[in-house]
């Protein structure tokens, strides 16, 4: 795993989507007429960089109107290992108890995804990863939220040494499949409608005096190993600093020296801290600008030259060229797609079943397995296409 520097989007290391692959295409799918179907994608992994989620998220519709399986992200969770996450894997799996294995997790989950973050909720019998969307909940495909909470239920359960498991998963959506399924699928209680999607391992009747059964020194060797590659992770001055821009306000255009000050250091040290951590000042203030702007996209009316003063440009003409150097789209375009997206997705909410799809949606592509059937398409062409 190649820790580089993440682009402004909500995204996710290609390791992740190459192993997301290889299950589509031991699900006998055809994963390069898939990928060749998301415009953009390809470049991205042939050059081993990060994807967008809404890449992401378009990839799975696409093998959903092939696999016609309701529990898709949940099957491709349970099959996560620790090489999936390289070092960070192997880290998790050698851990010698669930508390240090998540927190190593936690503490690494931005050289894994900007997507969402893992936050831990640490009681004396449990402990609960609990999935923070940084990408808008309501644009992702459940089947790909089911998949997060599934791999992270694969991997606290895979944990060596540690009698812990796993005793509830909450959603905050409605079943896509039947719910008896779901916990036959995740073997443990699950819950939807919750306000949170999490895992929940308990610790009950564990005696922490024989959690450690992993080899120590080796996991520590390799944590050492995996924060000297992610940067002085113990500080993680880039959240620092994301904290400091969330409190100002959404027209103020902070400068680096401001956000030094209010953190205690020099900017200069600040500039240092987020290159060691493969961030930058730039990186992190144009991915708070991207965020607000996606949120008035979405959740007002406004004009682009509007939104353009609320995010702190100077005129539209400026948010337009950010916007392009962001995500290869002029806003106006994305704009569009997110809506078509949006009106898709609470379409496709409201049906009980995938067997109930929209009549008008006719997108297939061209698969090469000839013994696979043709199923209504659970993608329609003009939701994903630019």
């Amino acid at each position: 795993m190649s820790f580089v520097k993440q682009g402004v989007e909500p995204s996710i290391h290609c390791s992740f989507v190459f192993s997301y692959l290889a299950y589509l295409r031991e699900s006998r799918l055809d994963e390069q007429a898939l990928v060749d179907a998301v415009k953009g994608l390809r470049e991205l992994l042939d050059e081993r960089c990060w994807v967008p989620a809404r890449m992401l998220n378009e990839l799975t519709a696409r093998a959903l109107s092939e696999t016609r399986d309701p529990y898709m992200g949940l099957r491709f969770g349970a099959e996560i290992d620790a090489s999936t996450y390289s070092i960070l894997g192997y880290i998790v799996s050698s851990a010698p108890s669930v508390e240090e294995a998540l927190s190593v997790l936690r503490k690494a989950q931005r050289a894994v995804s900007s997507i969402g973050e893992l936050q831990l909720v640490v009681e004396e019998d449990a402990v609960t990863c609990v999935f923070k969307d940084n990408w808008p909940r309501k644009l992702m495909l459940d089947h790909l939220v089911e998949a997060f909470i599934s791999c992270w239920k694969a991997l606290g359960s895979r944990i060596s040494g540690i009698k812990a498991r796993a005793t509830l998963v909450t959603f905050k959506h409605a079943p896509v499949g039947d719910p008896v399924q779901y916990e036959k699928e995740l073997g443990c209680r699950v819950s939807f409608h919750s306000p949170v999607d999490s895992v929940r391992f308990s610790l009950e009747g564990a005696n922490r005096d024989t959690l450690c059964v992993g080899d120590r020194l080796v996991f520590e060797a390799l944590k050492e190993r995996l924060l000297k590659m992610l940067g002085p992770g113990s500080r993680n001055v880039s959240a620092q600093v994301n904290r400091v821009l969330a409190n100002l306000p959404g027209e103020l255009f902070p400068s680096m020296e401001m956000v030094a000050s209010r953190l205690g250091m020099e900017p200069i040290e600040l500039g240092k801290q987020l290159k060691s951590e493969h961030a930058s000042f730039r990186m992190l203030l144009d991915r708070r600008k991207f965020m607000q702007t996606l949120a008035l996209m979405q959740t007002t009316k406004l004009d682009l030259a509007a939104i353009a003063v609320q995010v702190g440009f100077s005129e539209q003409s400026a948010l337009s060229r950010a916007f392009q150097r962001w995500t290869g789209m002029p806003p106006a375009q994305y704009r569009e797609m997110l809506q078509r997206q949006e009106r898709w997705l609470r379409r496709q909410r409201g049906d009980s079943s995938l067997g109930s799809l929209s009549p008008e949606l006719s997108w297939a592509p061209a698969l090469n397995n000839r013994n696979l059937p043709t199923p209504r398409s659970f993608v329609p062409e003009e939701a994903f296409s630019r």
